[in-house]
């Protein structure tokens, strides 16, 4: 339990059952809600029950957001996607999703492991974990879910024996996805949705009209912080950013990466085109 997580707050959902579930300890705060882990009755299943602050859930927008999430990962069913077993809300109005319970760690933590010296990783996990990646972002856009905040606090590596290098990702937080065949809900003006780091430049532009070409660019800044142990670009303010992320060329991987194969290195670049259009598909 994070130190900061309030005693009587973390406590407060701890022996309630849900779903064939007993909540046993609070796992996790963030600025949306906590985390619980759950234990099945009929045996040693686990499950996570993520929660939303009381002085939230009331806020349309956000609740709106809260259930996105449910809504994506119950559309969506892929090996390397968190996986969803209800949602709705407590006796007290409290919302909440139960999903599965992930024995890992963030790949942001992951990822600081296998950097050295702001060095990158091993060039075979980043090919691994960036083809996990693209395969469940393909699973996504196949079903019309276009993530949109894609970065390394939102995927998570967990151990599996049958998955190559014996690891596995898992894409999880889905509460700003945009659902291609649903109704569309124009954003305020102005409104800019994901993590500017991050963010494809049609995105940083405040284009009502994305599609699955901006999780290919996320991936591709993704793939890019993997190999060279740092982001494609940075700068004191968002605003700065983003403008990078628009007009500005990514320092060349060859420099920054001498160990990268030439043909990896040329994907990493066309991921990072400006134009949607000149980014290669995600399969």
């Amino acid at each position: 339990m994070p130190a900061d997580a309030p005693q009587a707050t973390s406590e407060l959902l701890v022996g309630r059952r849900l779903g064939g579930y007993t909540i046993i300890r609070c796992v996790g705060k963030g600025g949306m809600g906590l985390v619980y882990e759950a234990q099945h009755e009929a045996g040693e299943q686990r499950a996570a029950v993520k929660v939303l602050n009381d002085a939230l859930f009331k806020d349309q927008k956000v609740l709106r957001r809260f259930f996105n999430e449910a809504k994506a990962l119950s559309i969506v069913q892929h090996q390397s996607i968190v996986k969803v077993f209800e949602c709705g809300q407590l006796d007290d109005g409290t919302p909440f999703i139960l999903m599965e319970f992930l024995a890992g760690e963030p790949l942001l933590d992951y990822m600081l492991r296998g950097q050295r010296q702001s060095q990158g990783m091993a060039l075979p996990v980043v090919l691994e974990l960036g083809r996990q990646l693209a395969a469940a972002l393909t699973a996504s856009h196949e079903k019309g879910v276009i993530h949109r905040d894609l970065k390394p606090e939102n995927i998570f590596v967990v151990p599996d024996d049958g998955a190559p290098l014996g690891e596995r990702v898992k894409l999880l937080d889905f509460g700003i996805a945009k659902f291609l065949d649903g109704p569309t809900r124009k954003t305020t003006i102005g409104t800019i949705l994901g993590t500017p780091l991050y963010m494809s430049p049609e995105q940083c532009e405040g284009s009502q009209d994305l599609d699955a070409k901006v999780d290919v660019y996320a991936l591709g800044v993704l793939m890019y912080e993997m190999l060279t142990g740092h982001l494609p670009f940075m700068a004191d303010t968002t605003a700065a950013i983003m403008r990078q992320h628009i007009f500005k060329a990514p320092p060349p991987l060859a420099t920054q990466a001498s160990q990268v194969p030439a043909e990896i290195a040329e994907l990493v670049h066309r991921m990072l085109a400006k134009p949607a259009a000149e980014r290669p598909a995600m399969t």
